[in-house]
């Protein structure tokens, strides 16, 4: 009898363990370094899931599947602008996945209600 090999799928928590060491370390570099503006990307300033007076991040790196947003701010005390964090996670997730993209993550922070989802 010939025996048959399923092959094994990686757990359901490894990519949320690998997204927990891209933002710890990522969180590390932040707080050494500050954050390029050059690093930046704009987020969609229109849309159904529109994140005006936002930036983005993808991590680990420019081709990583993680990204963290955030958003532009002012200190209302001292005038100065920073940034602000709005939301990490995965830039798009499988399909049949039932998570929420990142985007639609910080547009929920932000807006405070959930974005429509297009053919999801």
């Amino acid at each position: 009898m010939r025996k048959i090999v399923i092959p094994q799928h990686r757990s359901a928590h490894a990519p949320v363990a690998f997204g927990a060491r891209v933002a710890r370390s990522y969180r590390k570099r932040l707080e050494l370094h500050g954050q390029r503006i050059d690093d930046l990307q704009q987020t969609r300033q229109d849309g159904p899931i529109a994140l005006p007076a936002s930036a983005k991040v993808y991590l680990p790196d420019a081709n990583g599947r993680w990204s963290m947003i955030f958003e532009f701010a002012r200190d209302p005390q001292t005038g100065r602008h920073y940034l602000a964090y709005v939301a990490f996670g995965q830039r798009h997730p499988p399909s049949w996945s039932p998570k929420w993209t990142v985007y639609e993550l910080a547009y929920y922070r932000l807006h405070g209600r959930a974005p429509r989802r297009p053919g999801r």
